[in-house]
């Protein structure tokens, strides 16, 4: 399953994610994107949980701050490898 943070600063780190994620050992990979704005990254999580395991992980960390910058996370119902 795919978890997407967005509005994240253009220096955050794999650790910064992984720290947000308070370490899931389940994390699979995490790939950044600033695609039309290089001050606004997106983080892509391939984490190894359930729909509804990722949409709770999701509602929890959204809105939440990160270095000042609000976060906006979602779970998307379709995303191709």
């Amino acid at each position: 399953m795919v978890i997407t943070l967005g509005n994240l600063p253009p220096h955050v780190t794999q650790e910064n994610i992984s720290d947000l994620l308070k370490g899931d050992a389940r994390i699979q990979k995490i790939t950044f994107s600033n695609e039309g704005n290089p001050n606004k990254v997106m983080a892509l999580i391939d984490i190894d949980v359930g729909r509804f395991e990722a949409q709770f992980i999701s509602k929890k960390l959204n809105r939440t701050f990160f270095e000042g910058r609000r976060i906006e996370a979602y779970t998307p119902l379709f995303y191709g490898r």
